[in-house]
């Protein structure tokens, strides 16, 4: 199983976790920002042949909270 982002090979790092659970492939990012958009390739190969799924990650920005009202009442 390789991973890919934009093309390059990706590896798990601190914001990047690439897992497997049985016969199940996961990525999963954590504390997004504007370097994680991109486009996320998987690719699996064995003597049948090859198979791959790709994936555009949009990163919007950061949640906020609204809050009504002057704040410290």
């Amino acid at each position: 199983m390789s991973w890919f982002k934009d093309g390059k090979p990706l590896k798990s790092e601190d914001k990047v976790k690439l897992g497997a659970e049985g016969e199940q492939f996961f990525i999963e990012l954590s504390d997004c920002d504007a370097d994680a958009a991109g486009e996320y390739t998987c690719t699996a190969s064995n003597v049948a042949g090859d198979a791959c799924c790709t994936v555009n990650v949009i990163v919007t920005g950061a949640p906020y909270l609204l809050i009504n009202g002057p704040v410290g009442e």
